[in-house]
Protein backbone atom coordinates (compact mmCIF):
# COMPACT_ATOMS: atom_id res chain seq x y z
CA UNK A 1 0.00 0.00 0.00
CA UNK A 2 1.12 3.69 -1.15
CA UNK A 3 1.92 6.03 0.94
CA UNK A 4 0.75 9.54 0.56
CA UNK A 5 4.46 10.56 0.38
CA UNK A 6 4.96 7.82 -1.93
CA UNK A 7 2.23 9.00 -4.35
CA UNK A 8 3.42 12.79 -4.08
CA UNK A 9 6.86 11.65 -5.40
CA UNK A 10 5.38 9.52 -8.10
CA UNK A 11 3.14 12.85 -9.54
CA UNK A 12 6.44 14.90 -9.25
CA UNK A 13 8.70 12.14 -11.11
CA UNK A 14 5.46 12.18 -13.96
CA UNK A 15 5.46 16.19 -13.76
CA UNK A 16 9.49 15.87 -14.29
CA UNK A 17 9.05 13.48 -17.32
CA UNK A 18 6.19 15.47 -18.98
CA UNK A 19 7.82 18.32 -18.91
CA UNK A 20 11.52 17.18 -20.17
CA UNK A 21 9.13 15.70 -23.68
CA UNK A 22 7.54 18.86 -23.88
CA UNK A 23 10.94 20.83 -23.78
CA UNK A 24 11.98 18.74 -26.60
CA UNK A 25 8.82 19.02 -28.70
CA UNK A 26 9.45 22.75 -28.23
CA UNK A 27 12.89 22.61 -29.06
CA UNK A 28 12.58 20.25 -31.95
CA UNK A 29 9.82 22.77 -33.20
CA UNK A 30 11.41 25.59 -33.14
CA UNK A 31 14.79 24.01 -34.79
CA UNK A 32 12.28 22.90 -37.94
CA UNK A 33 10.98 25.70 -38.11
CA UNK A 34 14.63 27.44 -38.73
CA UNK A 35 15.84 24.21 -40.49
CA UNK A 36 13.27 23.55 -42.71
CA UNK A 37 12.10 26.67 -44.19
CA UNK A 38 13.76 27.71 -46.91
CA UNK A 39 10.88 30.96 -47.60
CA UNK A 40 13.58 32.96 -46.03
CA UNK A 41 16.45 32.02 -47.86
CA UNK A 42 17.36 35.82 -49.12
CA UNK A 43 18.11 37.01 -45.79
CA UNK A 44 19.70 33.69 -44.55
CA UNK A 45 23.42 33.16 -43.51
CA UNK A 46 24.84 31.41 -47.02
CA UNK A 47 26.71 28.86 -45.23
CA UNK A 48 23.66 27.51 -43.18
CA UNK A 49 21.58 28.12 -46.21
CA UNK A 50 24.05 25.69 -48.50
CA UNK A 51 24.21 23.09 -45.78
CA UNK A 52 20.06 23.40 -45.47
CA UNK A 53 19.71 23.22 -49.33
CA UNK A 54 22.14 19.93 -49.59
CA UNK A 55 20.80 18.37 -47.02
CA UNK A 56 17.30 18.91 -48.46
CA UNK A 57 19.13 17.95 -52.44
CA UNK A 58 20.35 15.23 -50.92
CA UNK A 59 17.37 13.61 -48.77
CA UNK A 60 14.61 15.11 -50.44
CA UNK A 61 14.75 16.38 -53.81
CA UNK A 62 16.41 14.92 -56.82
CA UNK A 63 16.98 18.00 -58.99
CA UNK A 64 17.09 21.65 -57.97
CA UNK A 65 14.19 22.24 -59.94
CA UNK A 66 12.46 19.78 -57.81
CA UNK A 67 13.57 21.34 -54.76
CA UNK A 68 12.31 25.19 -55.97
CA UNK A 69 8.85 23.35 -57.00
CA UNK A 70 8.28 21.66 -53.58
CA UNK A 71 8.86 24.63 -51.33
CA UNK A 72 7.98 27.43 -53.75
CA UNK A 73 10.80 29.12 -54.01
CA UNK A 74 12.47 31.06 -57.04
CA UNK A 75 15.54 28.62 -58.48
CA UNK A 76 17.39 31.74 -59.91
CA UNK A 77 17.05 33.71 -57.18
CA UNK A 78 18.49 30.64 -54.66
CA UNK A 79 21.16 30.36 -57.31
CA UNK A 80 22.06 33.75 -56.59
CA UNK A 81 22.00 33.93 -53.48
CA UNK A 82 24.50 31.21 -52.81
CA UNK A 83 26.48 32.22 -55.96
CA UNK A 84 27.34 35.56 -53.91
CA UNK A 85 28.76 33.34 -51.24
CA UNK A 86 31.34 31.83 -54.03
CA UNK A 87 28.76 28.58 -54.03
CA UNK A 88 27.63 27.04 -57.24
CA UNK A 89 25.03 24.41 -58.07
CA UNK A 90 26.65 21.33 -59.89
CA UNK A 91 23.49 19.35 -61.40
CA UNK A 92 26.11 15.92 -61.49
CA UNK A 93 26.47 15.90 -57.59
CA UNK A 94 22.86 17.54 -57.20
CA UNK A 95 24.47 19.83 -54.49
CA UNK A 96 26.29 23.55 -54.37
CA UNK A 97 29.97 23.14 -53.89
CA UNK A 98 32.14 26.88 -53.28
CA UNK A 99 34.31 27.27 -56.26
Amino acid sequence: MSTDVEKGHSLRKIARFIYAQRQLIHQSWRKEEYTMSLTRYATMDPLMLMSIVNMKLRDECPTLEDLARRYDISMSGLQERLAQAGYHYQPATNQFVQV
